[in-house]
């Protein structure tokens, strides 16, 4: 089946970002647990600490505790 270039392009930009998003949050799982504030990951997210917690928080929380 031949997809028009268009959805192509949607189909491959969604799992680049898809792949991005995971990156980040290994990258603030890491940076946690080596004691970088949320403040700090806020800052280089160019969000608040508050808006990094919310969004990072829960799925770090999620990953340690299926690392254990």
């Amino acid at each position: 089946m031949e997809i028009a270039v268009g959805e192509f392009l949607l189909e491959r930009t969604v799992r680049s970002r898809d792949s991005n998003e995971h990156q980040v949050i290994e990258a603030v799982s890491a940076a946690r647990a080596r004691g970088t504030t949320w403040d700090r990951i806020g800052e280089i997210l160019g969000l608040s600490s508050q808006e990094a917690r919310e969004r990072y928080g829960a799925e770090i929380e999620d990953t340690e505790a299926v690392s254990r």
